[in-house]
């Protein structure tokens, strides 16, 4: 099944079963229309970011949380990130729809309360500017001014989503449906799908491009081929649903990348400065810091095009080496290559709901070891967190890759089901299993 056959299904089925009602898009969009025009007073920019930009977020005990970043351009000018959130803080007391407020060291939690639902609007103050043509972006990492990518990321997330056609959206509704509120850090999963979604796309390109024009030695045009109206079209009549679908969970969290040395990851531990003990234990939870954000096209017959190629090779923000290699092995007129991005993505809200597990899962904690945790029983504890925590990490990376087989050829449901049965099946498995269930026995 190619993309333009049955997407459509696909991603109305996913809407009906996973979004909320149109009632609380439509308050939560006034709220977020009203709040951007008191910031533009301000020459402040307020965007969208991760689930709330792409309407994938949901709702879990009656709470949505959404994450929005507030953005100050720099033409000379200097500003702290303090005094940027002093201003951003100053501004939303005068909306006085707001009941609450609450202000951290790193972003800033306006609370609305609508039909019995609390919606959270968490804002990061960010400082913008512009270094080699190319806008960087700076926020606060307790009390350090760090380079964050969030706003690059929701670009370039939804970029592939439209070259998709909507596909990539709708499998992050149903990751997030999948994991409700098991880590409300959901960016992690914008990084996997961007890395395998690109990296399908490039070696799919790369393909038809060899036996279509550099065997056949044909012309072609590469900027009207890659427009992005007709790159979508090329991939709903060449790249398979199921395919491309089954890739990307198969190769989810893996590091191993056909065009760069590898994927990375920053490891955080769970239990940071609750013990001495805590420090190098295996409680980590990865954090991807690199992604696959575009798919450039290359004419090596244009200088233009091998200056920049040999400008921007890198591993880590740029072009592909293997790519490269393979012209100068092989002298193919036409280079794909994927542009790897490396970064984190709101910093902000991964501490927070990292901060909110860990205290969580040391909850779980036996009574007496807790209460023994400072003095006389440190290694005791920190060796039964590192059970609980390790418990919960295979639960979470369970759930991040639930939905594989149901895109898997060597399943059944590949072959027993309709697209939009496939999607209510999932719904309903979903809604059926115990939280029980998840849990691996003999983990640890």
């Amino acid at each position: 099944m190619k993309l333009n056959k049955d997407i459509w299904k696909f991603n109305k089925t996913v809407k009906i079963l996973t979004v909320e009602e149109q009632v609380f898009t439509t308050k939560i969009n006034s709220y977020f229309n009203e709040l951007k025009l008191l910031f533009l007073n301000e020459k402040i920019h307020l965007k969208k970011v991760g689930d709330f930009a792409y309407h994938s977020y949901i709702k879990v005990n009656n709470v949505i949380n959404l994450d929005l970043c507030a953005i100050k351009y720099l033409k000379g000018s200097a500003i702290k990130i303090s005094d940027l959130s002093e201003t951003i803080l100053r501004v939303s007391k005068t909306y006085n729809v707001i009941p609450e407020i609450h202000t951290d060291k790193n972003y800033i939690n306006l609370v609305f309360n609508y039909k019995n639902v609390k919606i959270n609007f968490r804002i990061v103050s960010v400082i913008a500017n512009i270094v080699n043509n190319e806008e960087k972006y700076w926020v606060n990492r307790n009390g350090l001014k760090e380079a964050d990518i969030v706003l690059k990321l929701t670009r370039d997330f939804k970029v592939a989503n439209r070259l998709s056609s909507g596909l990539l959206v709708n499998l992050k509704r149903l990751i997030n449906y999948t994991l409700k509120n098991e880590f409300n850090y959901t960016y992690d999963a914008d990084y996997y799908l961007l890395r395998w979604f690109n990296e399908y796309l490039s070696k799919s390109l790369e393909s038809f491009i060899y036996e279509r024009y550099i065997k056949k030695e044909l012309e072609l045009n590469i900027k009207e081929f890659m427009k992005h109206e007709n790159l979508r079209k090329w991939i709903k009549r060449n790249i398979s649903f199921f395919d491309l679908t089954n890739f990307i969970f198969i190769k989810l969290d893996s590091v191993n990348t056909y065009y760069f040395n590898q994927f990375n990851f920053e490891y955080e531990e769970i239990f940071d400065g609750i013990s001495r003990y805590s420090i190098n234990t295996n409680s980590t939870f990865k954090i991807p810091i690199d992604y696959l954000s575009s798919v450039k096209l290359f004419d090596t017959n244009l200088l233009e095009d091998k200056t920049y190629i040999q400008e921007n090779l890198s591993n880590e923000n740029g072009v592909s080496n293997t790519s490269w290699d393979k012209f100068k092995n092989y002298r193919h007129r036409y280079i794909v290559s994927p542009i790897i991005q490396s970064g984190v993505a709101n910093y902000a809200m991964f501490q927070k709901w990292l901060t909110v597990k860990s205290n969580e899962l040391y909850g779980q904690l036996n009574q007496d070891l807790k209460s023994e945790i400072k003095s006389t029983k440190q290694r005791e504890a920190m060796t039964e967190l590192n059970d609980i925590a390790n418990r919960w990490l295979t639960k979470y990376n369970t759930k991040l890759k639930y939905l594989q087989p149901y895109f898997d050829r060597k399943y059944p449901f590949y072959s027993n089901y309709q697209i939009e049965q496939l999607v209510s099946l999932i719904i309903e498995s979903i809604n059926k299993i115990d939280e029980e269930q998840w849990n691996i026995k003999n983990d640890n």
